[in-house]
């Protein structure tokens, strides 16, 4: 032992109890920091029911996943946004319904690919437009049906069937052509009229 023990030993007793001192400032500050992270946590994440919660943020909202994110609900969800809403995939994208799907937009809609565009029913497929439709084609339009082909504007109409027979009904017909006009048939060609005229 040496002199002055009694000394060193209240050095050593303040020294502990500063320490101390110190760690539950740091401590307190540790806890006040998670608290405020906590309030900043519950304002956007709220739990409205039992089972039940909402994640509301005031700007922006980032969703990052390294590898599969899956969203999964048992009965309804919905996407709505303010202005714009975007969905982009690197390779292939898929939506899917088990029942009725719906595509609807208050003003344009384009659906645009890059190569082919198919699309297929099992049953009917009805095109309606309120206003004006145009189907055009760089190329050749092939237009294929099984039974039969109607085309009707008021009262013309051209009706073709898979017999092979075709109807054009209208008031007046009118055929014109720059060039030659041929009429061949391997049986009879009949013309009836009240009054028949050529050249």
């Amino acid at each position: 032992m040496f002199a002055g023990g009694g000394a060193m030993g209240g050095i050593v007793a303040a020294m502990v109890m500063a320490g101390t001192a110190q760690g539950d400032t740091n401590e307190q500050a540790r806890i006040v920091a998670l608290e405020t992270r906590l309030q900043a946590l519950e304002a956007i994440v709220r739990t409205s029911s039992p089972g039940s919660a909402s994640l509301t943020v005031a700007r922006n909202l980032q969703v990052v996943t390294g590898e599969v994110l899956t969203a999964e609900t048992g009965l309804n969800t919905t996407l709505s946004t303010g202005r714009d809403t975007k969905i982009m995939t690197g390779g292939t994208a898929s939506i899917t319904a088990g029942s009725n799907a719906t595509l609807s937009s208050g003003a344009n809609t384009t659906i645009s690919t890059g190569l082919n565009t198919t699309i297929s029913t099992a049953r009917d497929t009805t095109l309606s437009s309120g206003g004006n439709a145009t189907v055009s084609s760089g190329k050749r339009l092939h237009l294929t049906a099984a039974d039969e082909i109607l085309l009707t504007t008021g009262k013309a109409q051209l009706r073709m069937r898979k017999s092979g027979e075709i109807d054009l009904t209208g008031t007046d017909i009118n055929i014109t052509g720059a060039g030659v006009i041929n009429v061949k048939s391997s049986k009879d060609v009949i013309i009836k009229g009240s009054k028949v005229a050529g050249n």
